[in-house]
């Protein structure tokens, strides 16, 4: 009888070993509500800086126009539907500004409107921080000479909910 029950007092301990050590995976974690804690930007023209910026935010204590959060919520499979929201100041409420489709392959992030990819992302989740880059270098036909435009972002948000 001890035999037995040392037997299932092993499995019992193998199992919850293992099931907390299951690596996490987009589909159960990224779905939720994310506050964007810290921004970086910078533009370049030809090579040249532009502008640039760094900031930090605190979602739960919200009080400028950089303050933004974001819903993200699973459609189908690797297919979310995100939500971004900005704090407006004036009514002192958080205000939808854009909603997108987000596809997730690996660490990457395809943001398009379903048929169309816009950006490409790439990402980064552990735990409760998401941190999410855009590393873009284009021509720009709508400025003058067709120049070369690079755009990098980065946002790290931490899960409200």
């Amino acid at each position: 009888m001890n035999k037995i029950l040392s037997y299932i007092s092993f499995l019992i301990l193998i199992g919850l070993t293992f099931s907390c050590n299951k690596e996490a995976t987009p589909e159960t974690n990224l779905e939720g509500t994310w506050g964007l804690v810290s921004f970086e930007r910078c533009r370049k023209i030809d090579g040249v800086i532009q502008s640039q910026e760094k900031g930090e935010c605190n979602p739960y204590d919200p009080s400028g126009v950089e303050d933004r959060k974001i819903t993200v919520k699973n459609i189908s499979g690797n297919n979310y539907l995100m939500t971004t929201f900005f704090w407006d100041i004036d009514a002192s409420a958080w205000k939808p500004d854009d909603t997108v489709n987000w596809t997730i392959k690996g660490d990457n992030i395809y943001e398009g409107d379903g048929n169309t990819i816009w950006n490409t992302y790439w990402f980064s989740l552990s735990g409760d921080t998401l941190i999410v880059e855009l590393n873009d270098e284009h021509e720009d036909p709508l400025l003058l000479n067709h120049v070369m435009v690079q755009d990098y972002y980065k946002d790290i948000l931490k899960k409200m909910d």
